[in-house]
């Protein structure tokens, strides 16, 4: 027998379950009787009913109470309450269910309490008649999405994976309140039929729209039904890392893919391969799926700029998480739900309450699920009288920035900005260490250059007034360990931070002179990617970057650290060209992240003096494995070999034959595995049947895998197979040797 709490549901989703439940009985009894629920009878204490009309006299009338929390002695107390609105509708018969589990002596109580209006203890049903229904019907069951994640079998898969974001509150109460919060609309079903069709989706919206939830709601569909699920979080290779290629069933997660903000777009143009090569694997393999959202105006801006994307037709696999999905039903449930979730004081609820209030918060044009969260959260509204809390609510609809605005400079003091945006500096997220050495940093900048006083714990006492209302606890999780790091609440909140900062100079000037680690630097305020026209940097910062470099060059990151400095300095000093090459010179280890590979790339390209050219060339093989590195298909790997050889002089037989890092026969294998498919599939699609264009394609990858075996490497590859070309096409294709063709593996 099913043993349902009905943890996962809200008073609204147990009203539905039990009309649908009661409907399915009187369907197989072969009654007339049908039940409907009213979503704003509540004051009139109907939840459901059925009206047989005046000429019968029939009246059926049904209350349905969750207290699956309170329990038995709240649920009475309750229904005490609701007596004297039964008295006065005098129904022919009258229902009571609950998720409360009821003894037959507290069914007996109840029965007495609405006498004459209950006529049988049958028509009490508690939370095991429910659960006996629910055996009986399993249909209702099925229809019944979020009853499927109640199961204690399923919400231990669940509370198994920690979702990144809110790891630190992802046990099984957050996971049911989060289930219950949710009102489901028309794009759950579409988002997931494009899912199951495509194998992947890209859920995009407006800020603040539902994207995360309404991934995460896709992706408990998967853990139930024990899929592996991989979140991804800076980078789409760790995908390609551990994605099979076998019928294993994995789910792969990539929230806000494209960064929170248009200047990270940047960031994904070096991924733009990976992630179309990681896609088409997920299109072609068995029991694997990809979940990713961004926000709709950013997913347009990349793909305008990436010719890949476009070619890839990665709006084709787009769905469109629009506010305007979100019915005045269903934003009248939502922020019902909220309000019943919510631990606010009575009085603020009575305020949310307010019809008036209900219907402005409900119609306006910024209405969001974020919003509805946001003035619902204690934290946020804790202090506020009720009309205090009224004003509030009318500012976060009215203008949302203002909001963070008023918390950022009227709640927390000057000591708590310094550590907002030193976070900020770091871009999304920061380990604590580091968080707290910049944070010092910030104020012994502070103390020096405006006199601020020293208190004490200073970093302890700012990361303790801000937690859980600016900033958040995280982890990032691997085989072996999982690190704790720091990031802000929600992206809102870095949205107006970096609008700020726009607007703010002086604080730009602050943070970056008070910077620590040069990825304060980088990832907000100048980044190496940008042309110097772009933005200005500061002679007294400039000088730092000159004259003391020291102060940024850590231990554990020296390598990366110089390569960061030259090119920043190849930027913003172009004068200093002697000074970039002391830095490129100094490093000892090449195998730098694919981020500051691909940076190291353009820095190769843009240098054009015959000075600077030959010093880049005598760096040895490091910076020109780590460059070929980023070539994710066999075309740019190809080009990139050309490149280095025309302009520095480098041969590749020099970087295949140094470099022991990497596997380049592998690699290039791989590569050129991936054109002969592609180049199949191209042949299929365009010129299928015609033989010459098809050994015109054949000979071309066999002489691109002899000039790679004149380089020193290793290919083996096989022709013969292209796209599973069928048996026919094989053996034409293997006539071609008789024509005089070499035999190739």
């Amino acid at each position: 027998m099913n043993n349902f709490d009905f943890s996962t549901l809200n008073s609204s989703d147990l009203e539905d379950l039990v009309c649908d439940l009661l409907n399915a009985e009187q369907h197989a009894l072969q009654t007339r009787i049908r039940y409907k629920t009213f979503k704003e009878g509540k004051d009139q204490g109907i939840d459901f009913m059925y009206d047989a009309g005046m000429a019968t006299g029939i009246l059926v009338i049904g209350q349905v109470k969750h207290f699956f929390q309170s329990g038995y002695k709240a649920l009475l107390n309750k229904l005490k309450e609701e007596k004297f609105k039964v008295d006065k509708l005098k129904p022919t018969s009258y229902i009571v269910a609950t998720s409360v589990n009821l003894t037959v002596k507290q069914c007996k109580e109840i029965f007495d309490l609405f006498n004459p209006y209950i006529k049988s203890l049958n028509n009490i049903y508690g939370k095991k008649d429910l659960n006996r229904l629910l055996d009986e019907y399993p249909e209702v069951l099925k229809a019944s999405y979020k009853l499927w994640f109640s199961g204690t079998a399923v919400l231990e898969k669940l509370i198994r994976y920690h979702l990144h974001g809110r790891s630190e509150e992802f046990v099984e109460e957050e996971l049911k309140r989060r289930l219950r919060l949710y009102v489901k609309t028309p794009i759950f079903d579409s988002c997931r039929f494009t899912l199951l069709k495509n194998k992947f989706i890209i859920i995009t919206g407006e800020p603040g729209a539902g994207k995360t939830t309404l991934a995460e709601l896709l992706l408990y569909n998967f853990i139930k039904d024990d899929y592996q699920l991989t979140y991804i979080y800076d980078n789409i290779k760790e995908a390609e890392e551990v994605l099979k290629d076998d019928d294993s069933k994995q789910v792969f997660y990539f929230d806000d893919f494209l960064g929170h903000n248009e200047i990270e777009i940047i960031r994904a143009k070096g991924l733009e391969t990976s992630l179309t090569k990681v896609l088409q694997r997920i299109s072609r393999g068995r029991n694997k799926f990809f979940i990713l959202t961004t926000r709709t105006f950013i997913l347009s801006a990349a793909i305008l700029e990436s010719e890949r994307l476009r070619l890839f037709n990665l709006k084709a696999k787009e769905s469109i998480l629009k506010l305007s999905e979100y019915s005045l039903p269903v934003r009248q449930q939502l922020l019902r739900n909220h309000i019943e979730e919510s631990t606010i004081r009575d009085e603020l609820k009575q305020v949310l309450e307010k019809p008036s209030i209900q219907k402005f918060i409900t119609r306006h044009q910024n209405f969001s699920p974020r919003s509805v969260q946001f003035i619902t959260t204690p934290d946020k509204v804790e202090l506020f009288g009720p009309n205090e809390f009224e004003n509030f609510i009318i500012g976060n609809f009215e203008s949302p920035s203002e909001i963070w605005r008023h918390a950022y400079e009227r709640q927390i003091n000057d000591y708590d900005r310094f550590l907002v945006n030193t976070l900020l500096s770091f871009g999304d997220h920061a380990e604590l260490k580091e968080l707290e050495t910049a944070f010092n940093a910030r104020l012994d900048y502070e103390i020096k250059t405006n006199n601020y006083p020293r208190p004490m714990h200073a970093f302890k006492n700012a990361f303790t007034r801000l937690e859980g209302g600016f900033i958040i606890e995280d982890y990032e999780y691997n085989e072996l360990e999982s690190q704790r790091f720091f990031t802000f609440i929600n992206p809102s909140l870095m949205d107006f931070l970096i609008g700020l900062l726009r607007e703010d100079q002086d604080e730009v000037k602050r943070i970056a002179l008070s910077a620590t680690y040069l990825i304060q630097l980088t990832k907000r305020l100048y980044r190496l990617l940008e042309t110097p026209d772009k933005i200005s940097m500061s002679a007294e910062l400039l000088d730092k970057l000159i004259n003391l470099p020291g102060h940024f060059i850590k231990l554990t990151t020296e390598n990366a650290d110089h390569i960061t400095l030259a090119i920043m300095l190849h930027k913003y000093a172009p004068a200093k060209t002697g000074l970039c090459f002391e830095h490129l010179n100094a490093v000892n280890d090449w195998g730098v992240s694919d981020d500051l590979a691909f940076q190291l790339n353009a820095y190769a390209e843009e240098i054009r003096d015959i000075k600077s050219v030959e010093h880049f060339s005598q760096l040895g093989y490091g910076p020109f494995a780590a460059i070929l590195q980023t070539k994710d298909e066999f075309g740019d790997a190809f080009l990139c070999l050309e490149f280095l050889e025309q302009k520095f002089g480098i041969k590749p037989a020099f970087i295949f034959a140094n470099d022991a890092v990497h596997d380049w026969s592998e690699r290039f294998t791989i590569l050129l595995e991936e054109k002969i498919t592609k180049d199949g599939e191209y042949w299929v699609a365009n010129h299928g049947g015609d033989e010459d264009e098809l050994e015109k394609i054949v000979r071309e990858n066999i002489d691109l895998k002899r000039k790679l075996e004149n380089l020193g490497l290793t290919i083996s590859v096989s022709f013969y197979e292209m796209n599973n070309l069928d048996a026919a096409q094989v053996k034409t294709s293997l006539r071609w040797e008789d024509k005089g063709m070499p035999p190739v593996d």
